[in-house]
């Protein structure tokens, strides 16, 4: 994903909505958080998409 198309996303969520514009949805990944890792997998396919070893909270 690059970052322009999620700049996109989001800038046309907060106006409208991403179909308005031709943006395809934002992807969603099942998370599954075991012995501290962190790991999103294709919901379709059950392959594996991204892993985080040592995952932390965040304040925004």
């Amino acid at each position: 994903m690059s970052g322009m198309l999620a700049r996109r996303w989001v800038l046309a969520a907060r106006f409208h909505e991403p179909s308005d514009y031709g943006i395809p949805e934002a992807p969603v990944f099942p998370a599954r958080c075991a012995s501290g890792t962190l790991s999103l997998r294709d919901p379709a396919t059950g392959d594996l998409v991204m892993v985080a070893g040592d995952p932390m909270r965040v304040r925004r």
